[in-house]
């Protein structure tokens, strides 16, 4: 009898049903915390799971950039914990995430094991970090532990909450259903429209009703969608009344026929370049840059995690880059800009010497966005360890001012890189970037770098290819 199990397990979870599913959210770049997606369980009662699902996920307590600096040079604190669906549905609709919902084939007695095993966990603390200990490794633990994942991640270098789903044996997977965002949803629905039913779509947008006659189906669908993505985001208040007036109106149903695939990443990006008698060869796993970014609708923000640049320079191969983590986001919807770095960087190709340095730089500032031109300025501290005789140890402030323009076929960035209190000849870096998209997996680019005080300019051109 299943009885004596049941009054070991939290009351929540015991009447939350019998079946479980995993769900991944997909990555985002604004959050470096969630920049390699996020994995959950939900235990529902229906093939779909219903609003008040539980859902069971494992957090590390990162408060602030200054915790997730933490998180991937140490251990923090973490927890496993439950949140209604709908709650999870929500946070990741509000970043514009996708989710794809793996139903899993689960026995009741197994069913009944893990739900004990999770009311156990509960009460219990432990280590989380960004690169091992996250998300994904604490909620393989629970399903390998029950026979439930085909193998544990542990032994991992580093885990992402993707490898929970390929940990799974594919014959434990019922069905997959997938979540779109309302963002993505908006965007598909916009892109089938004709250019008099944009107009008609743009109006509504500055607060025009929306004539009875000229209410197709695609029209319909577009403003639905974009009511239901942009009423929980919209500040003010005469806007808020005109959409939720023409929702009356309008209604959609999520696109079957929209991009699903949950693994949108590569297995690996390489970027190829040749400038100033220099060769370079730049690997990064699987998360974005400028230079390997295919997706224009995305908004400016990229992470590296573990990327490494050598240069081929008089003969010799030398580490001119290594990154650890970099971060750079800029959300002009909410005028939001932030910078996180802990990288080694070897500026000799720059400035023919020697100057090298490991350092970590925190930056919060502001972003907007004017004629399809997004535009951020980052106020930022670095901690540095230098070479240089003068001062091996030193904190600077400076600011990093970024503009970028985005196309479907080509992209520019420009930046300014500004410090005081540095120990090198030379305080400012200017940067400017083409590229141009050739197909899913290439690009083709020129890079423009100087360093006024030294007088002294660097360009190269750059092939990136992603696995």
């Amino acid at each position: 009898m299943a009885t004596p199990v049941i009054e070991t397990v939290s009351p929540l979870i015991a009447e939350a049903g019998n079946h479980l599913s995993i769900v991944f959210a997909s990555q985002n770049n604004h959050q470096p915390e969630s920049a390699f997606g996020h994995v959950f369980l939900v235990i529902h009662k229906n093939d779909r799971p219903e609003p008040d699902a539980v859902a069971v996920e494992f957090v590390g307590h990162v408060a602030s950039f200054s915790d997730m600096v933490v998180s991937v040079v140490n251990e923090i604190n973490g927890r496993y914990k439950l949140a209604n669906f709908y709650e999870k549905k929500m946070e990741y609709d509000l970043e514009d995430r996708d989710l794809f919902i793996f139903e899993l084939n689960v026995s009741t007695e197994e069913m009944m094991l893990l739900k004990k095993d999770i009311s156990k966990e509960l009460t219990n603390v432990h280590p989380y970090t960004f690169a091992k200990k996250n998300c994904g490794f604490y909620i393989n633990r629970l399903l390998s532990k029950r026979g439930l994942g085909a193998y544990d991640l542990s032994s991992e270098f580093v885990v992402k909450p993707i490898q929970v789903l390929d940990a799974i044996d594919t014959s434990r997977i019922k069905q997959v259903q997938f979540v779109p965002s309302s963002h993505r949803t908006n965007l598909h629905y916009i892109s089938k429209l004709t250019a008099e039913e944009k107009a008609v779509f743009d109006r509504f947008l500055l607060g025009y009703d929306l004539p009875a006659n000229l209410l197709n189906e695609s029209l319909r669908d577009a403003v639905s969608s974009r009511i239901r993505y942009q009423l929980p985001r919209e500040d003010k208040a005469w806007m808020r009344q005109h959409m939720a007036q023409q929702q009356k109106a309008v209604w959609h149903v999520d696109p079957l026929d929209v991009h699903r695939k949950h693994d949108d990443e590569s297995k690996g990006h390489y970027t190829f370049a040749q400038g100033d008698g220099i060769s370079s060869l730049k690997y990064q796993r699987e998360l974005r840059n400028f230079s390997t970014q295919h997706d224009n609708n995305l908004t400016s923000s990229y992470l590296d995690v573990f990327a490494t640049e050598l240069i081929l320079k008089d003969q010799r191969l030398n580490l001119s880059e290594f990154t650890v983590i970099k971060s750079e986001a800029m959300q002009p919807s909410l005028m939001k800009a932030r910078l996180l770095e802990l990288s080694y960087r070897d500026w000799g190709k720059k400035t023919d010497a020697g100057e090298k340095e490991v350092y970590a730089s925190l930056g919060l500032g502001t972003s907007y966005e004017v004629s399809s031109i997004r535009f951020g300025f980052i106020p930022n501290l670095t901690l540095a360890y230098t070479n240089s005789d003068e001062s091996r140890t030193n904190a600077r402030l400076g600011y990093r001012a970024i503009s970028e323009l985005r196309a479907a076929s080509y992209a520019v960035r420009y930046s300014i890189d500004q410090w005081q209190n540095t120990p090198f000849n030379f305080s400012r870096e200017t940067n400017l970037q083409f590229r141009v998209h050739l197909n899913s997996r290439i690009n083709l680019g020129f890079e423009f770098n100087r360093i006024p005080e030294l007088h002294k300019a660097h360009q190269r051109l750059f092939l990136t290819y992603s696995l």
